[in-house]
């Protein structure tokens, strides 16, 4: 007894559906190469993620998400060989700029300078122009290890050195320019005066000159008083020593 040719067919319909199926499913692949993935404060750690393509496609888009937010969008419109002028278009959330990056040849996501705050979920979408695929990540995100917080340590007191050392210049610097102002105030103050000292001290020398002057002229003033009075009671002591006589 032959089957029906209803039967048949919906068993061709059939092979030939999971046969689009299976294709399509080999024709983008996606794997997590680590999960979860663990980094540490301060430090960088990479999602390691691969996808396989089992043609060139011309459209790619990466998008990695986390906890629900978008976090980075790689889009490829075109084959960089075909089109020269294509160029890859890439968008960072603000708040994660300059600290993450993505590798397109693989998907996978670089993150630096880790925060507690960084643990969570990590969702990556890999899309071409007909089909995508999804997976997640876990990140955990530890405290530093010791060697690090050593190394955190000496950074933190080589910086403190060199600022120590930028202000110590600074300060000397503000010093040799204080000391290059006063140096040039005294020298227009000194020989002003020198100057003002001089001339006081040469109108002070000849008004001493002069009231020696006068002194010694009141001096022999005196003395030619004292020598014409002298003569006066010499002459009269002789006068009164004649008449007595006679």
């Amino acid at each position: 007894m032959l089957p029906k040719r209803s039967s048949v067919y919906s068993l061709l319909s059939f092979s030939l559906v999971f046969s689009c199926l299976a294709g399509m499913s080999k024709a983008l692949s996606l794997k997590v190469h680590e999960n979860p993935a663990v980094g540490y404060v301060h430090r960088s750690v990479m999602l390691p993620v691969s996808y396989t393509i089992a043609k060139s496609y011309k459209f790619l888009q990466i998008t990695w998400s986390f906890n629900s937010e978008l976090l980075l969008k790689y889009v490829r419109p075109c084959l960089p060989t075909s089109d020269k002028a294509c160029k890859p278009q890439q968008f960072i959330a603000p708040a994660y700029r300059g600290r993450v990056s993505v590798f397109p040849q693989n998907a996978s996501l670089q993150i630096e300078g880790l925060r507690p705050t960084d643990s969570g979920n990590y969702s990556l979408r890999v899309s071409l122009s007909d089909r995508e695929q999804r997976a997640v990540v876990c990140l955990l995100v530890a405290g530093p290890r010791s060697k690090d917080t050593g190394e955190e340590l000496t950074s933190q007191r080589s910086l403190t050195s060199a600022e120590e050392q930028s202000t110590n210049r600074e300060r000397d610097k503000r010093r040799m320019e204080l000391i290059n102002v006063i140096r040039l105030v005294l020298s227009v103050l000194i020989p002003l005066f020198c100057y003002f000292l001089l001339r006081w001290l040469s109108k002070s020398s000849c008004g001493l000159q002069g009231s020696q002057d006068l002194l010694q002229q009141a001096t022999s003033s005196r003395q030619d008083t004292q020598w014409t009075a002298r003569q006066a009671i010499t002459g009269d002591t002789l006068t009164k020593t004649c008449t007595y006589s006679q």
